[in-house]
């Protein structure tokens, strides 16, 4: 499913009622003091940040943390329309005190001043004035002084008082009081105060240093038996950071209810400056603009997210910029406009003396509005953060912001050889106060560096402003040149349909050999987009445009366009046309890269035609003329054909190891969608291993690849990775439902892109199997075989099964001639053959036959790293023979017992997460006399585990090193060791393989 946030999930959620995440520390910090006050010394804690830094969050978690410990929680907030209203917080905080009848009479006996307080007190007559307004204070204080202690000798206290930055003075000057003569209650105070308020907090909130004051200084205490000194106010005080990326990661998976993209995590860090409140706000505006959206249950960030401020942020960092003096707000304009620069270079683009552009920086600094950021010799300054530098920018008017971006350019130009992108920047932002024509110059200068560095978007952004210049302006210059340029950031920006357009608009002027290799690589765009009419028909055009011209470079790169689409929509037909002009290609051109793609197509070919050791034989030839020719992109598509060799064999670390190097270079190249075959790969490898979650994460790369780009090809595939997972794992329900959905939303591709469609097809017929509707599954699996597939043996042995099910063996051993006809013995064929053979025999009523060629299978798939389906495959051998009837015991089994196999396959099913599987196991262990452990032993042990340190110990059973622990749960390598530590202290466990013992006989699966 696909839509926006949903309401429950994040737009409507209320602010304060997200997780605390990220504030452990402060929070320990806070509740430390608890024992202290009960013992009846009182305390108090300053919590200080920036607005929407998490304070009163914090401050509310210790109130919960102190109620738990039998603490009366009391709480009240000052307002910036109540600074008139004297002692209004104290009165909203204390009033609860009141509310008990017995207890106010026992409160307040002998203390009229609270009248002055508090209204319905039943005292017969007010106090008598005394006439001296200070006394009459004193007496006040003194009253509250007294009713507090009575309260808290009652109960323990804490109280807090939010926003004391806007407290009115009565109130602050009746709290020093107060915190100043009730040391040695059992009173806990709570204060948070934003330090980023106008105005000199020594001047606006004398409070705190009341507080500081009273905690340097001992009291003396006088009672019946003498006079004593007493220690001083105890006082701490926290300033609250910004979240770092796990905390973020944590609190956006919180808010969203799910896991949050990495894409999400790093626009939140980049955007947040980890303030939880502009967290929750970009959240909500995403949600509205429908940049966040769900698919398959996963949260996905689209490309096209808006960089809007949300209203709640730019309020309040419009505030802290508007009560700047004239000369910092330049400057911090200028920081804004031009970050990363210099304090000389910030004096000459605001205009102002260096002296005084130094001490506007250092005020700056200090409110925290700028980070001071040292860069090799010198130092450089930036907006403390993004969402700061759009507010103040934005602030600006038109002229103003032209002119700064002037100056900048020529500061820039003055400095010498200034980075071509940022002097690009400013003169586009410096509109008409430069001549178009020199902006144009460093915009095609620009443009080019940009696709050097692979920063598509950059380059695209560049491009188009290039070209409105030169329309807006008439003025001379390669359009075609720009337009190109266009196709190719926006390829690497993953925009594909905006490459598209470009390429073909590129296309429409110039030389015919470069007119036809642009429509080429827009029919390559096309195929990507699933336009495949749109792609056949470039390429057919392409051809038209060369047709008379000598062979050369141009065509043998619309042959390699014609095999990559071929290979890629498992387009046999495509394949076999483009054979033999390749060949001829070569044969008259002699290009080294024709006979890389020459042999390429025979590959791909002898795959197709279930020849897998041909293919194999072409695999150190490939490699050679790939070294030979040095070509990047020729390398990432014989990587394509070299991985789907080994996965159909079943040398998987060899596929993952190629499918490894793919990624690699398309991250190299700076394009998204070139890794999308790579990932499928890799996570088909993964899938093959059991290693699930491995799977899952490929799977979610690849649909967030494909939202972002438009690319419904990649959305598709690891959708159906997805399926492939929830049916490895047993939930057979969420696989078909997650078939459905690709079908819903991708049918129309489904003859097209067989690529895609083969494992689709591949993935319904074993749900139609798991859900016992053989029928079903044969028709299915018989009309994708007629398709020819790049999975055809796993098809084929699917296939096998449902004849075999419904009783159609003859077929069912046509289906097994075919994959021992394919097979080169220990290959993951062969695999599949025998365990094909072993279902035949078992319906056939050949028990001992079928046990033995399912262990046969188990070994294959053991050979192979396909542990799980070893492990199925043994509990299946072992069904096949009756538990201890008399009989030897077979020779299949070999030095293992019954026993011992079937422990390892519940280990294997616990560690990779099959249920069903696991379960399985459990039974057939108590049959052969075994004790897989009783599920409430593993219900107690695991209440001792948090779910995050449930979580860690589970990738470490899986085996995953802390690093890469860290890495699958976005969390730090320290986090990941401070977990174990705890948990290896609170189990009494010393090692990892102790550990794993652990989770497989304490942890459901």
């Amino acid at each position: 499913m696909s839509g926006p946030l949903p309401t429950s999930s994040c737009a409507a959620l209320r602010f304060s009622a997200a997780t605390l995440v990220g504030r452990d520390a402060e929070l320990a910090s806070l509740t430390a003091a608890l024992p202290s006050v009960l013992a009846g010394r009182s305390h108090a804690v300053v919590i200080s940040g920036v607005a929407g830094i998490g304070k009163t969050r914090l401050a509310l978690e210790a109130l919960a943390v102190a109620r738990a410990q039998g603490f009366l929680t009391l709480s009240a907030g000052a307002a910036p329309l109540e600074q008139d209203l004297s002692y209004a917080p104290l009165v909203r905080a204390l009033r609860p005190l009141l509310d008990d009848d017995t207890r106010r009479r026992d409160l307040v006996a002998g203390l009229p001043q609270l009248g002055r307080l508090f209204v319905d007190l039943e005292w017969p007559d007010p106090p008598p004035d005394l006439g001296d307004p200070g006394l009459e204070r004193t007496r006040l204080y003194e009253a509250v002084r007294q009713f507090v202690r009575r309260a808290t000798a009652a109960q323990p206290i804490a109280l807090l008082v939010d926003d004391v930055h806007w407290l009115d003075r009565a109130s602050q000057s009746l709290l020093g009081y107060l915190a100043r003569c009730l040391t040695d209650s059992r009173l806990l105070l709570l204060l948070t105060r934003r330090d980023d308020e106008p105005g000199d907090p020594a001047e606006n909130i004398p409070l705190l240093d009341t507080l500081r004051w009273a905690a340097r200084v001992p009291t003396v205490a006088s009672s019946a038996v003498g006079t004593a000194i007493a220690p001083g106010l105890s006082l701490s005080e926290l300033s609250l950071p910004g979240l770092d990326e796990s905390a973020l990661t944590a609190l956006a998976a919180d808010l969203l209810g799910g896991v949050a993209p990495r894409a999400l995590v790093t626009l939140l860090s980049a955007r947040s400056a980890g303030v939880p409140l502009f967290v929750y706000a970009l959240l909500s505006t995403l949600s509205e603009t429908e940049s966040l959206t769900q698919v398959a249950g996963r949260w996905v960030l689209r490309s096209a997210a808006p960089h809007t401020v949300p209203q709640v942020a730019r309020t309040l960092l419009q505030r802290r910029l508007d009560i700047l003096a004239p000369a910092p707000r330049r400057v911090m304009d200028v920081i804004c406009l031009a970050p990363e620069s210099t304090a000389p270079m910030v004096a000459r683009i605001a205009g102002t003396s260096p002296t005084d552009a130094v001490d506007a920086l250092e005020r700056l600094r200090r409110s925290g509005l700028i980070d001071e950021v040292p860069a090799g010799r010198t130092t450089v300054y930036r907006p403390s953060h993004s969402l700061l530098a759009e507010v103040a920018v934005g602030s600006l008017s038109t002229e103003q912001r032209q002119a700064l971006h002037a100056a900048t350019a020529r500061v820039l130009e003055q400095e010498g050889r200034p980075d071509v992108l940022q002097l690009a920047h400013h003169l586009l932002g410096a509109g008409a106060l430069v001549a178009p024509a020199t902006t144009l110059a460093t915009l095609v200068e620009a443009v080019t560096t940009a696709l050097h560095r692979r920063a598509g978007d950059h380059a695209v952004l560049l491009a188009q402003a290039g070209l409105d210049l030169m329309s807006e302006h008439r003025l001379p210059g390669s359009r075609t040149a720009l337009l190109t340029a266009l196709a190719h950031g926006a390829q690497m920006a993953g925009r594909l349909e905006e490459a598209l357009t470009a390429m073909l608009d590129a296309a429409g002027a110039g030389h015919p050999l470069a007119r036809a290799q642009r429509v080429g690589a827009a029919a390559r765009i096309a195929w990507d987009l699933g336009r495949f009419d749109l792609a056949e028909r470039c390429l057919r055009d392409a051809h038209h445009l060369i047709d008379e011209r000598p062979a050369g470079p141009v065509h043998v790169y619309l042959a390699e366009v014609e095999i990559r689409n071929g290979i890629q929509g498992d387009r046999r037909d495509v394949l076999d046309a483009a054979l033999p002009r390749l060949a001829d290609l070569t044969a008259r051109t002699g290009i080294v890269r024709a006979r890389a793609l020459l042999e390429i197509a025979y590959l791909v070919r002898d795959l197709d035609d279930g020849r897998v050791p041909d293919a194999l034989g072409r695999v150190d030839g490939l490699l050679s003329l790939s070294r030979r020719l040095a070509n990047p992109q020729l390398t990432e598509v014989v990587l394509r054909s070299l991985t789907q060799a080994f996965l159909v064999h079943g040398d998987f670390d060899a596929a993952a190891e190629r499918a490894d190097e793919g990624i690699v270079l398309a991250r190299q190249f700076g394009s998204p969608t070139l890794a999308t075959v790579h990932i499928a790969h890799l996570g088909m490898v993964r899938l093959q291993q059991g290693r699930f979650s491995d799977a899952a994460a490929m799977a979610a790369r690849l649909i967030e690849i494909g939202e972002q780009t438009g690319m419904e090809r990649a959305t598709a595939m690891g959708m159906t990775q997805l399926a492939f997972v929830a049916r490895g794992t047993g939930q057979v329900t969420e696989a078909e439902a997650l078939l459905g959905q690709v079908g819903e939303r991708f049918g129309q591709l489904a003859e097209a892109d067989r690529s895609v469609f083969g494992f689709v097809d591949l993935a319904r017929v074993l749900v139609q199997l798991d859900h016992g509707d053989a029928s079903e599954a044969e028709k299915t699996a018989r009309a994708a075989l007629q398709r020819r597939p790049a999975v055809r043996a796993l098809l084929v042995g699917a296939y096998g099964q449902a004849l075999t099910r419904n009783g159609r063996w003859a077929e069912a051993t046509a289906a097994l001639d075919q994959l021992r006809t394919q097979s080169s013995g220990r290959d993951l064929t062969a695999a599949l053959a025998d365990r094909l053979e072993a279902q035949v025999a078992a319906a056939q009523g050949e028990q001992e036959t079928a046990a033995s060629l399912y262990a046969a299978a188990a070994d294959g798939f053991d050979r192979l790293g396909m542990v799980v389906q070893a492990a199925h495959a043994w509990l299946d051998a072992l069904c096949c023979r009756p538990v201890d009837d008399g009989r030897p015991e077979p020779e299949w089994l070999g030095s293992h017992s019954a026993r011992e196999l079937l422990e390892r396959a519940l280990r294997v099913f616990s560690e990779r997460g099959v249920e069903a599987g696991a379960n399985r196991a459990r039974r057939l262990l108590r049959d052969h006399g075994g004790t897989p452990g009783s599920p409430s032993a593993r219900r107690a042990r695991t209440a001792e585990l948090t779910p995050r340190e449930e979580e860690v110990v589970r990738l470490v059973a899986a085996g995953l090193s802390n690093p890469e622990i860290a890495e699958r749960l976005y969390i730090s390598t320290r986090t990941v060791t401070t977990h174990l530590q705890k948990v290896y202290a609170r189990l009494g466990i010393r090692s990892r393989v102790t550990m794993t013992r652990w989770v497989v006989e304490h942890l459901k699966p």
